[in-house]
């Protein structure tokens, strides 16, 4: 199978992984506001559980027989499986460690939106962007941090529909479902988890 040309759309797909999102919003967030995380002990484990955990998916793929040949089918399945881990494993380390309200609520949003993605793909077999949704749920966080501000953000979302469209990645619909369960997902965990970042 022969590999795509580079380009801008490949390039800003790379530059906008889920996991670059997650790092950056967590610097932004931690900067602002870093009480709220409660030491820095807290945002370390927060990159390694959301942001090089699942990461390493990309590196991960040449090293597994089962994926080092399955092209971006497997790469995709590979990664929902590192990612869900990571977001998996962090909000158990948070329960453990009785971390700071946002924390725990920045896990929980992000595991349960992984965990609908999954759903979406694994059972619905409807292939909801977990691209999309890994930049969707950074951006509505940080809207609802720092409002009006925060939506300088939709930058980003609106590059990674137009990559997604032109490489022909995801359908509209798909894109729209993804960037829907996260941002969903923060809304409805704040009527649960209230001023978490208080």
């Amino acid at each position: 199978m022969a590999r795509e040309p580079f380009s801008l759309s490949k390039a800003i797909r790379i530059i906008t992984t889920p996991p670059i999102a997650a790092l950056l919003s967590l610097l932004i967030l931690y900067g602002a506001k870093p009480h709220a995380f409660g030491s820095v002990g807290q945002l370390i484990a927060m990159i390694v559980f959301l942001v090089l955990i699942p990461l390493s998916a990309y590196f991960l793929q040449p090293l597994l027989k089962k994926y080092r040949h399955a092209g971006r089918e497997g790469q995709r399945n590979l990664a929902l499986i590192m990612t869900f881990f990571g977001y998996l494993s962090g909000l158990v380390a948070a329960l453990l460690t009785r971390a700071p309200k946002a924390v725990f609520f920045i896990y929980l949003v992000y595991f349960v939106s992984g965990l609908l993605i999954l759903f979406s793909s694994k059972v619905l077999r409807f292939k909801a962007s977990g691209h999309a949704c890994g930049i969707a749920g950074p951006v509505a966080l940080l809207v609802y941090v720092f409002g009006a501000p925060g939506l300088i953000g939709l930058i980003a979302l609106v590059a990674v529909f137009s990559s997604s469209l032109r490489l022909k990645r995801h359908s509209l619909g798909e894109l729209v479902a993804g960037s829907f369960i996260s941002a969903a997902t923060l809304v409805v965990l704040i009527l649960f988890i209230q001023q978490p970042f208080a």
